[in-house]
């Protein structure tokens, strides 16, 4: 038996723990994932799985009838795929390739092209990129992507413990050393959290809907006018998404489905703003392929703006290929 190496900088504990949730712990992600590659594979058909982790999409992609699947994963959590290839009965229709998708070459065209490599607001950093790719090199003229679009939704919030969480606890001194330089850095990231709908000012509203099948680039603006339902303290914004695999299939980070386990996204404001009902707010949410983001709102004539701090923006941020405007 092959056992995955240890590769540096990568705490093997914490990797099983991470394939132990996506396997174990993400309520109904993996049957929606199944019943979707069942509508779409057919006998014969091959099959491409974009950071494959432990193989299972790939497995799904066999049982549905796949002829071929290609495994795309970097070590060590490609060994883990093949490991459980070969004690399921899979390994002789599944090529195992090791490295980053858009480094590679297959040896052939595929029917489906097959992802589950999100993030808690849309895919992960440099997803849009990937599949873009992906679709251009081997996706063959008709076939399938899964998922087929990502919509991402946002809306503002009122969450103290949240804000004093992830922002407010550098306004204190620890041990008589002043925090607060580094306030700025932590109101211009995005934080992963948990959000509840109690927390939300405004229903929710649905600010992009990017198509994998026809997106080109992976730069895009969104931009969305809400109107506050109650009073309350602005702390910033909170995020999700929701995937479409096929016809009504989804699997989404809402806090209010149950898709998925995952956690939520907020942006926060520099500084908590006092809203009332009746507010209008008009949101501009501009991203670079999930890498680098930009959010302003506009409250009472007043603009509350923030941005990732660390690496820079690219030029193509400031001119995204494309706009979404809701109302």
């Amino acid at each position: 038996m092959t056992v995955p190496r240890k590769v540096p900088g990568i705490d093997p504990a914490g990797l099983l723990e991470f394939h132990r949730f996506l396997l174990g712990d993400t309520h109904t992600r993996l049957s929606l994932y199944q019943q979707a590659l069942a509508a779409h594979v057919r006998p014969g058909d091959t099959v491409l799985d974009l950071g494959s982790g432990t193989g299972i999409l790939a497995f799904l992609a066999c049982i549905a009838g796949a002829a071929r699947v290609y495994a795309v994963e970097e070590k060590p959590s490609l060994e883990f795929g093949k490991l459980l290839a070969r004690a399921n009965g899979f390994d002789d229709r599944i090529v195992f390739i090791d490295g980053r998708s858009d480094e590679i070459d297959l040896p052939a065209p595929v029917d489906v092209i097959v992802s589950d490599t999100y993030g808690t607001f849309g895919l992960q950093k440099d997803g849009l990129h990937t599949a873009i790719d992906a679709r251009r090199r081997w996706l063959k003229p008709g076939g399938t992507m899964i998922p087929h679009a990502i919509e991402l939704f946002l809306t503002p919030i009122e969450s103290f413990a949240t804000y004093e969480t992830h922002v407010g606890f550098w306004d204190r001194q620890v041990v008589g050393v002043d925090l607060s330089a580094v306030r700025t850095i932590a109101a211009n990231t995005r934080h992963t959290v948990r959000l509840n709908d109690e927390m939300y000012l405004a229903a929710p509203a649905r600010v992009a809907r990017l198509d994998l099948m026809k997106l080109e680039s992976p730069g895009f603006q969104a931009e969305t006018a809400l109107t506050l339902r109650r009073d309350g303290m602005l702390h910033g914004f909170g995020g999700w998404f929701r995937a479409a695999l096929t016809g009504d299939l989804t699997v989404s980070s809402d806090p209010t489905v149950s898709t998925t386990n995952y956690a939520q996204t907020f942006f926060p404001v520099e500084r908590p703003v006092g809203v009332f009902q009746g507010d209008p707010l008009r949101l501009t949410l501009t991203s670079y392929d999930n890498m680098h983001w930009r959010w302003q709102a506009l409250l009472r004539g007043a603009l509350l703006s923030g941005a990732n701090f660390f690496g820079f923006l690219p030029s193509s941020i400031d001119s995204p290929a494309i706009h979404f405007k809701n109302r």
